[in-house]
């Protein structure tokens, strides 16, 4: 099998360099620390809308930063500053396992309400972040839920991964999986339901595993045939989710990803965006 749990962000790395697509592994924080993302439970939808966060830049300059996202939440100071710093902690954690030519990131911190979108999931690939693909040779992202339900892995078989590849790829399926430019996932009907109802019947249960606050993941991008294959969970009836993500790189190549998201999103600022 592919993906698998191992000890370190290290060790994850060998193993999508191995072609495991994705790899778990232990968030690097104290878990009692992670007790206080359970306040955002107490937030509506609206307060979700709004304060989504993305920094690109360099990685030590990240400290004090962080709460610029978290400090826009309607929740107490007090319980803002400590996420802040518990994410700065996870984030510092993290840079320790990098190349040392990965000085830049973005990171990002989604805020995600209860919602129904992801009852069926969501299978697909994470494209290319960057064309500078010198470094690292395989690109990758780093992600997992802070609180909530965690993102979902198909652990495929090597003999069953050109084929199933091929049908999350497909023109038809990618307009419905709202993986186009225009499409948003989160929209359901009754097409977009079919097309990925269609991809799901090939995803045996026993393949699929799931992180956690305590299991953050790492897997391959933008190549169908080392990619790790993922979803977003179900979020109808867990509550609020908060997810933290982080895709590292050289400081021209996270530059790239900046202004390339900026091309799809014409209202960013150059700056964070909230």
């Amino acid at each position: 099998m592919g993906g698998k749990t191992v000890a370190t962000l290290s060790d994850g790395f060998l193993e999508i360099k191995n072609g495991g697509g994705f790899a778990l592994f232990p968030t690097p924080v104290d878990s009692e620390k992670l007790h206080v993302f359970q306040q955002i439970q107490t937030l509506s939808p609206q307060s979700y809308s709004i304060n989504d966060f993305d920094y690109y830049g360099s990685i030590s300059d990240f400290t004090g930063k962080a709460f610029d996202g978290f400090g826009k939440l309607p929740l107490p100071e007090s319980v803002t500053s400590q996420m802040a710093n518990v994410t700065e902690e996870i984030t510092a954690g993290l840079a320790t396992h990098l190349d040392p030519t990965e000085t830049d990131a973005w990171i990002t911190i989604r805020f995600q309400p209860t919602s129904h979108a992801f009852d069926t999931p969501r299978w697909h690939i994470d494209g290319k972040m960057f064309t500078d693909g010198t470094v690292p040779k395989i690109q990758y992202k780093i992600g997992g839920a802070l609180f909530g339900p965690g993102t979902l892995f198909y652990d495929i078989p090597p003999e069953k991964r050109h084929s199933f590849a091929e049908e999350t790829t497909d023109p038809g399926i990618q307009f419905y999986n709202g993986l186009v430019a225009g499409k948003d996932p989160n929209v359901l009907n009754e097409e977009w339901l079919n097309a990925r109802k269609l991809v799901d019947k090939k995803v045996p249960q026993e393949n699929i595993v799931q992180g956690s606050s305590e299991f953050m993941a790492v897997f391959a991008v933008g190549d169908p045939g080392t990619s790790g294959f993922h979803s977003e969970p179900n979020m109808s009836s867990s509550g609020n989710r908060m997810f933290f993500s982080m895709v590292p790189g050289t400081k021209s190549q996270i530059e790239e990803l900046r202004q390339k998201f900026e091309q799809h999103n014409p209202n960013t600022k150059k700056t964070n965006r909230m």
